[in-house]
């Protein structure tokens, strides 16, 4: 099996692997689960970061899972009105509120995932951020 093909096969095998674990930690209530992929780096032809997708349109109590595939960069994700989210959001896994009141996570490494469900309407603006301070922008729209 070449690099590509095994990469590929670890990243199926780890995000099955952690949708098991979001189960057994109550999200199995969530009305779906949705992914959006972290990139950035030589590898990918992508300087700075971008998101795929940069705006997801996701229904109420729907799970959000941020995978960070950015090879050169670990990430942090940072809401910009991190309280509305805290107030709106649960099951989150590896957010927590800054001194600032923002919703944030710690360092993302590669290949790490971070998730939160979101369980009214409305529409949530973050920045996923690298330690050099390169930044993407992303938005969930709960509908």
């Amino acid at each position: 099996m070449n690099k590509k093909a095994m990469t590929i096969f670890m990243g199926v095998l780890f995000l099955f692997c952690l949708s098991a674990i979001l189960v057994s930690q109550g999200t199995a209530n969530a009305s779906e689960a949705r992914i959006i992929r972290i990139m950035g780096g030589e590898s990918y032809n992508v300087k700075g970061i971008r998101l795929e997708p940069e705006i997801l349109a996701v229904s109420p109590g729907s799970v959000v899972i941020w995978n960070n595939w950015a090879r050169a960069y670990e990430v942090k994700i940072i809401f910009e009105d991190g309280k509305v989210c805290d107030d709106v959001s649960d099951a989150e896994t590896g957010f927590k509120m800054d001194s600032k009141n923002c919703y944030v996570t710690t360092w993302i490494k590669l290949g790490g995932t971070t998730s939160l469900r979101f369980n009214e309407k409305g529409t949530y603006k973050y920045t996923v951020e690298t330690p050099g301070g390169i930044k993407g922008k992303g938005e969930i729209q709960v509908q």
